[in-house]
Order: C-alpha cells, then structure tokens, then sequence
C-alpha cells in the first residue's frame, strides 16, 4: 500500500490514480486532524465487494473454500473460452 499526504496528492493526483489503476495498488490518504482514506481502481473495489458478498454465506464460503484447497491438490478441469461456440470447453 502506498502511503500519500494530502497536500502531495493534490499536487500529482493523475500520477496517483494512474498507480492505483496501472499498479492494482491501494492509495492510503492522510491528513491532519481526519481519518485516513484509501484510493483503489474500481476493479480492485470491485473484486473485493464480490469477494465479500460470495463469502458471506458461511455455506459458500465452505464450498469456495473446498474448490480453492481441490485446485491445491492438482484437481479440478482445465477449460478454456471458445469464441466460436461462445462457451467453455476442456483445455
């Protein structure tokens, strides 16, 4: 995480987001007297809010979980997009 002043970021804001977009780096904001802020690229916060909504099910959460550990132990089925069929297919 990168750590910014709010007087630095307010003089190089373009080259600040371009971090957080190009980087996938999450912009830490402080300022005196208030609580910091975090700056991230909308994919970033968006991946986490799904990541947060699919495992707030206790029950999805064990199923992520097992396929995650599955995929550790070398199972699971290699696919890969097939344009022309518009859907997955074995690798």
């Amino acid at each position: 995480m990168i750590h910014v002043g709010y007087t630095d970021l307010r003089k190089r804001l373009a080259h600040y987001m371009d971090r957080a977009n190009d980087d996938r780096d999450a912009i830490l904001i402080t300022r005196q007297g208030s609580e910091p802020v975090v700056m991230l690229a909308q994919r970033e916060c968006d991946a986490m809010l799904e990541t947060l909504y699919l495992r707030s099910s206790p029950a999805n959460a064990e199923r992520l979980d097992g396929a995650v550990a599955e995929l550790d132990r070398g199972g699971g089925l290699a696919v890969v997009w097939d344009e022309q069929a518009q859907s997955y297919k074995r690798a």
